[in-house]
């Protein structure tokens, strides 16, 4: 069973949250950037996004690293691609990779100059010199959704921000289906570019970015190089405390709460989180949001919670039926196309019976550690249980239909 699009997700009732990551340069990197995404996984974004280097010296660890969380995650990854330093057919051969390993979802830039910003854009002889350019190419090639880059206080290039508002609005019009905003600081400059374009004919989504900040030397530099300036209310908030980083993190994480909730309220259809490889600060903005919208409550040990709307079965029930092997329960509960991914014996199959046959036959009493309802149509619950001697943890993700049935259960197994 295909999940919704993109689009459609950012068109659901329920916002849309995404995270965006960065290639990592050595093996600690590296290591930092997964124990993030393991960290957000269980979040159930609608997209991450995997970024292109500086003139697209990162490519083949872009590819690498989207091509991985298509395959090892249950996340849906979107790949970052510019046209810089690249050959139309370097591209087309970049686009083909990315579809030989399951990614259906780019994001296509222009990039920056090849001399570094501030410099004049050269475009490659042979290659494409408008994002718009490559927006095409993409559609051309296959059945990819194609997003694009947005800038509320607009692109430095750019001579105006209604100049760079028809700029957008040719992107759409080559073909994407939504936009990413560069990191936004300032409310009032998202709903004017979304204003403006809507003003011009196109009511495409436009998720604002949003930087929960950790480091003000860091986002600083950002916003200079973007072009994105900080207000002054920011930069009196956390300039005072880059020598304390506890501190320093706890305001970032207020500021971006703020924020994101105040986009929220001005309509905007999901957040897409510039989470620098880290986890833990995004972790606390997604809960702080999610915490506060209603109907977007944490299920407490002991509390029924059913699926609004009318689910057939308490959510708890079903839980506590998967965690004691109590199959029929589980059965009871699910549409009969129902889609289950098993950590033991490790497979997934598709339909009530197919689970039933596959389902383990002995199973440890597992113990409810959490539950947390991300406010759309999926639980997440964190279970734990001695096995072997061995300390597991599993989590679940429990999507439901409209009417209330289980459509899918995936459940992912961790050893400490």
């Amino acid at each position: 069973m295909s999940s919704p699009a993109i689009p459609a997700l950012l068109a659901a009732s329920e916002p849309a949250f995404s995270f965006e990551f960065f290639p990592p340069k050595d093996d600690a990197a590296e290591a930092a950037l997964w124990d993030a995404i393991r960290r957000l996984e269980p979040l159930a974004p609608a997209f991450v996004s995997v970024t292109y280097g500086a003139g697209g010296s990162t490519r083949d660890r872009t590819v690498r690293v989207t091509e991985r969380i298509a395959h090892d995650t249950t996340l849906r990854p979107m790949a970052h691609l510019t046209c810089v330093g690249s050959s139309e057919d370097e591209l087309r051969s970049v686009i083909g990779a990315y579809a030989a390993g399951g990614v259906r979802d780019i994001l296509a830039l222009r990039g920056d100059p090849p001399g570094g910003l501030g410099t004049p854009w050269t475009a490659h002889p042979e290659g494409l010199d408008h994002a718009e350019d490559l927006v095409r190419l993409v559609r051309s090639l296959g059945d990819f959704t194609v997003g694009v880059a947005a800038f509320p206080d607009k692109h430095p290039e750019a001579a105006s921000v209604e100049a760079d508002a028809d700029v957008l609005v040719r992107k759409f019009d080559a073909g994407a289906q939504f936009a990413v905003t560069q990191f936004v600081f300032d409310v009032a400059s998202y709903a004017r570019l979304r204003d403006l374009v809507a003003a011009r004919g196109h009511t495409e989504p436009i998720v604002p970015g949003l930087m929960p900040v950790t480091s003000f030397k860091q986002v600083a530099r950002m916003a200079q190089l973007s072009g994105t300036p900080l207000p002054r209310g920011v930069v009196d908030r956390l300039a005072p405390l880059e020598g304390d980083p506890r501190a320093l993190r706890s305001e970032g994480v207020a500021i971006a709460t703020e924020l994101g909730a105040a986009l929220l309220a001005q309509g905007a259809p999901g957040l897409h989180f510039y989470t620098m490889n880290r986890s833990i600060a995004t972790l606390q903005v997604y809960r702080n949001l999610v915490g506060g919208r209603a109907g977007a409550a944490p299920l407490g040990a002991g509390e029924a919670g059913p699926w609004r709307g009318g689910a057939v079965l308490a959510v708890r029930r079903v839980v506590e039926a998967f965690e004691a092997g109590d199959w029929a329960t589980v059965a009871a509960a699910c549409r009969p196309d129902v889609e289950v991914d098993f950590p033991v014996p490790g497979k997934r199959v598709s339909g009530v019976q197919a689970m039933l046959d596959a389902a383990p036959r002995t199973v440890a009493r597992r113990r409810v550690e959490r539950m947390v309802y991300d406010g759309g149509r999926q639980v997440v619950a964190w279970l734990s249980a001695d096995e072997g001697g061995a300390r597991v943890h599993d989590t679940l993700f429990i999507t439901f239909d409209r009417a209330g049935l289980i459509e899918s259960i995936v459940a992912l197994r961790a050893h400490p």
